[in-house]
């Protein structure tokens, strides 16, 4: 895994994952840099989101 910021602020995060169980665990642990101006239950509707994501992801392939 790797992090890099650019100029603009944005965030590059580099990770290698094989479900998306890890992905977000991979990625909730860069989330301690920026705050999070979600609902208390943003992680939970996040991996909805990125679950769907990924199957719809998967059905174009």
């Amino acid at each position: 895994q790797s992090l890099q910021e650019e100029a603009d602020g944005s965030v590059i995060i580099q990770l290698k994952a094989n479900h998306s169980s890890e992905l977000f665990d991979a990625i909730s642990n860069f989330l301690e840099y920026v705050e999070i101006l979600e609902p208390e239950d943003w992680r939970e509707e996040y991996r909805k989101k990125l679950e769907k994501a990924l199957s719809l992801n998967k059905k174009r392939d």
